[in-house]
């Protein structure tokens, strides 16, 4: 007899359901335009700051996430302000992004996400977590040309891949002229002979961000109304003071501008060189007239930028 044989079949269905999981930024709010305003010598290293709010959910709950972060330069590759006269002219800077929730603080680097691990809100209402912050080296800002700088930047904020929100902001910044004189050593003319008359220098370093380094210098000393003298009790042997820019020595006569030139612009200290030389004689015909002893005295060098 033949016999039946019964197959049952048992279908398992499997159902996904959309959880709506992926973090997404949906709100950048308060992230302005920055000025810098006006650096000057005596300001040393620039820093400054802008508080805001960047808003993460997960999907369309009310749930704050994590994000990472990213600002890249609208222009060029690197973080720098540009000159608006010289675009050849630009002023490198570092930012970086605090979490004001967490306290966590990255420095960033140009067009590269952050870790995501930033402390999302879920709405960007009165509440700030997040900060911008610019630094500037006053050796950078010090070796610029004088004038106004500005770039723009675009910060991302990153929930997942592909969750992203975007918002534009510039920053603005003026510098002054800087001019400084390093580098001067005392000058020793060492004994009177009798006979020749004595003579001794020193080179320097001057240095100016003018773009055409030129400026003017003074020289005041401790005769009578600052004219040049070395003293000795209550005589003086005057001074004959001759400057050279590199270009040749010239007279100086105290208390009276000199324009010169040539002012190094490499370095606040022209890398260790030197821009400018000074020249000091003493005559033998006023050292024939002084009493013997020893006489000494100081020469003040005053530049100024043109």
């Amino acid at each position: 007899m033949a016999m039946a044989t019964l197959v049952r079949f048992v279908g398992i269905w499997f159902v996904a359901f959309a959880t709506g999981s992926a973090w997404a930024v949906v709100a950048i709010d308060g992230l302005d335009d920055m000025d810098l305003g006006t650096w000057a010598p005596a300001s040393g290293t620039l820093s400054d700051s802008e508080d805001f709010c960047v808003a993460a959910r997960r999907g369309n709950s009310s749930n704050a996430g994590p994000y990472a972060v990213m600002v890249s330069p609208l222009a060029g590759a690197q973080f720098e302000l540009v000159s608006v006269t010289d675009p050849g002219v630009a002023i490198p800077v570092s930012l970086s992004f605090q979490d004001l929730l967490s306290g966590l603080s990255t420095l960033l680097t140009p067009s590269v996400f952050s870790s995501r691990e930033m402390t999302g809100v879920a709405n960007c209402i009165g509440a700030n977590n997040a900060r911008i912050e610019v630094t500037i080296a006053a050796g950078d800002l010090a070796l610029a040309t004088p004038g106004d700088y500005r770039a723009s930047f675009r910060f991302t904020g990153e929930g997942t891949a592909n969750q992203t929100l975007s918002q534009d902001f510039s920053l603005t910044l003026r510098t002054l002229p800087v001019i400084q004189i390093s580098g001067l050593d005392p000058i020793d003319l060492g004994t009177y002979d009798g006979v020749s008359d004595l003579q001794g220098g020193d080179d320097f370093c001057v240095f100016s961000n003018s773009a055409t380094g030129a400026y003017t210098v003074t020289a005041s000393g401790q005769g009578s109304n600052g004219s040049f003298a070395v003293l000795g009790g209550s005589a003086g042997i005057p001074l004959a003071v001759e400057y050279d820019d590199g270009s040749g020595y010239v007279p100086m006569v105290a208390n009276t501008p000199s324009v010169q030139a040539n002012a190094d612009d490499g370095g606040l200290d022209c890398t260790g060189a030197s821009s400018a030389r000074i020249r000091v004689r003493a005559l033998s015909a006023d050292m024939q007239t002084a009493d013997g002893g020893i006489y000494s005295g100081e020469l003040t060098l005053l530049v100024a930028p043109i």
